[in-house]
């Protein structure tokens, strides 16, 4: 029994120690990133604070300060370096995801609000806020999920 209490000990230090690592490198990415002064974004959009970063893009929640909710700003940056045809690949990707999702419409998928240009370098989707974490997370959490636990959340995927 003390070597069963000692290994939940440990996996729950394990998950803390993964926590403040994740919660370092947002601090970290936040602080290196072009938009930490919070600045308002086509003058309606006010940025928060850093939710997440990808390889060519940054996530903000945000207040909407024209319909009075929470909002995630979706920040896409091309890279300068890019030679003219990663740019257009990537161009044509980001194109493509947004209007796939501008036409999508139910309650189990993020809404697309808006979609701006920031620079000649940069633009913004702006998307539903969606409260409560992400499955990346939990699965870090809680690493095995039971069977019950996962059909539950297919489910809710494919509802």
């Amino acid at each position: 029994k003390e070597m069963a209490d000692l290994q939940q000990e440990e996996e729950r230090l394990e998950m803390k120690k993964q926590q403040v690592i994740r919660m370092q490198r947002q601090i970290q990415d936040e602080r290196n990133s072009k938009f930490n002064d919070f600045q308002i974004l086509h003058e309606r959009y006010l940025l928060l604070h850093l939710m997440g970063k990808g390889g060519f893009s940054e996530v903000y929640k945000a207040f909407d300060l024209e319909e009075l909710r929470y909002v995630c700003c979706k920040i896409h940056q091309i890279n300068e370096s890019w030679n003219t045809a990663q740019k257009q690949n990537y161009s044509r990707h980001a194109t493509r995801e947004y209007e796939i999702q501008k036409n999508l419409h139910h309650s189990r998928i993020v809404q697309l609000h808006d979609v701006f240009g920031m620079t000649a370098s940069s633009f913004v989707t702006v998307l539903e806020f969606c409260d409560g974490g992400d499955l990346d997370l939990l699965l870090k959490k809680r690493k095995i999920l039971t069977e019950r636990e996962a059909k539950s959340i297919i489910m809710q995927v494919f509802r």
